[in-house]
């Protein structure tokens, strides 16, 4: 069972003020574990990640990167191909511009991945 409570009291912004708004109460109920975080409480912040927080922490983050990836590439080749087939149905020439915009919009994907995993 997994219950996840966002709670907002008012408008809180990011630090950097970048327009993401933020929730001023966060509680993560997974089985019988229970997390809180209260972001009107800063002492939460200084407290150091266990190592066991630490593993799952990277865990999850590899896992949400593995999953990202994979739409990163072939949404860049759909978008190529579709701007592509767009261009050759308006100008009425043979399937050119889907060919070279998908190419082009496959190794603009793959550069993007290679950004993000280096």
């Amino acid at each position: 069972m997994l219950v996840l409570t966002l709670r907002s009291f008012g408008a809180l912004r990011a630090p950097q003020d970048d327009n993401r708004l933020l929730f001023s109460q966060v509680r993560v109920v997974v089985g019988s574990k229970v997390w809180e975080r209260n972001a009107l409480d800063p002492s939460d912040e200084t407290k150091p990640l266990t190592p066991n927080e630490q593993k799952v922490k990277k865990y999850a983050s590899n896992t949400a990167l593995a999953i990202e990836l994979p739409f990163t590439i072939v949404g860049a080749v759909v978008f190529g191909g579709l701007i592509g087939y767009f261009l050759d149905h308006w100008l009425h020439t043979r399937f050119i511009f889907t060919f070279i915009l998908g190419i082009l919009g496959f190794a603009g994907g793959i550069k993007e991945v290679l950004r993000r995993l280096g």
